[in-house]
């Protein structure tokens, strides 16, 4: 994220610049400032050094501290082109993910700029927006960071400061995966510096065991990850357990797969493991409109819902309590 170059005047070398500030952008900066220098007289030595030794101004990129792992810089920037040259150097930086909170300034601003904005944290893993800072306004457009959020890919909503410190204070928490099937066949060992792979692994979390199986059952669309039923129940049966947390990408046949014409299109393989082991809580995906939360003989199942469109589950689990709450793109 920190750039360093060489800087040629009139076609022959002037100096090298080694940036202590982040981002592509400031090359540009760097460029002018030292074009300036070099007219008022400064030597290349001077230069150099002075570009080198400066490292930004308050709420310009600013280092404000570590948060469970998570390196926390705050910046100015509130204007479509403005964010998307921060985040791409903020993205430079980081082999990690990269979660930006955003409030926007003004509510004309938002309205006007509202499609630029939305296409700006394309660089973000994941965006939050607060509530538009007023100023001087009365938001007469009718424009919220609610709609802002729907429309920025990865996006949500955060009703509040208190709201963005907790979902910040989180940050450490443990992801753990399983691809779909339209992921590639080697997603797996991909995703592992970012999360926890649990395809075809089990995993003890809290005193349950924790089994996951990514991919579907084949259907007619040929997508990049299907097994068959045999090859599914083959790679749950020798690490599945009696009162597991089982995770699926695809559904027990039965339960949340119905897609709009009626069909069951889940799992019979993933079926015979939940008679067989009578997991406490069975999540799933894969079949987008089978949204719910159904608890038959003693296991709940879930199915939040793709997590793209802003769905997800917040599922508590203490002394064998079970609470499951859905959580849509507008939800508090």
């Amino acid at each position: 994220g920190r750039f360093s170059f060489d800087i040629l005047k009139n076609g022959e070398f002037l100096t090298h610049i080694a940036l202590s500030v982040v981002g592509f952008h400031n090359i540009y900066n760097a460029l002018a400032s030292a074009a300036v220098g070099d007219r008022l007289g400064l030597s290349a030595q001077e230069i150099s050094a002075g570009l080198g030794s400066f490292v930004g101004l308050r709420r310009r990129f600013e280092y404000k501290g570590c948060v469970n792992g998570a390196e926390i810089y705050i910046d100015y920037a509130h204007h479509p082109r403005e964010l998307s040259a921060t985040l791409a150097g903020a993205k430079k930086m980081t082999g990690g993910r990269l979660i930006c909170f955003f409030e926007p300034h003004t509510y004309s601003r938002t309205a006007s700029l509202f499609d630029e904005f939305a296409s700006a944290f394309s660089d973000a893993d994941m965006t939050y927006f607060l509530d538009i800072y007023a100023a001087r306004e009365v938001n007469t457009s009718g424009v919220t960071s609610e709609k802002l959020a729907l429309a920025t890919p990865n996006g949500h909503y955060a009703k509040s400061y208190e709201e963005a410190a907790d979902i910040i204070s989180a940050i450490d928490s443990k992801v753990y995966a399983i691809p779909g099937n339209c992921d590639p066949r080697d997603l797996p060992e991909k995703i592992s510096n970012v999360c926890v792979d649990m395809h075809g692994k089990s995993m003890d979390i809290g005193g349950y065991n924790l089994v996951g199986l990514g991919g579907s059952n084949i259907t007619i669309f040929n997508t990049t990850f299907e097994l068959t039923e045999d090859e599914l129940y083959d790679g749950l049966a020798p690490i599945a357990s009696t009162g597991m947390i089982l995770m699926t990408h695809v559904p027990s046949y039965g339960i949340l797969d119905e897609i709009p014409s009626g069909l069951n299109v889940g799992s019979p393989a993933v079926k015979r493991i939940v008679d067989e082991f009578h997991p406490v809580l069975a999540l799933s995906g894969h079949i987008h409109e089978a949204i719910g939360v159904k608890n038959i003989d003693g296991t709940i199942f879930v199915n939040p819902g793709p997590a793209r469109d802003g769905h997800c589950a917040i599922i508590t689990m203490d002394e064998g309590e079970i609470d499951v709450k859905l959580i849509g793109p507008l939800d508090a």
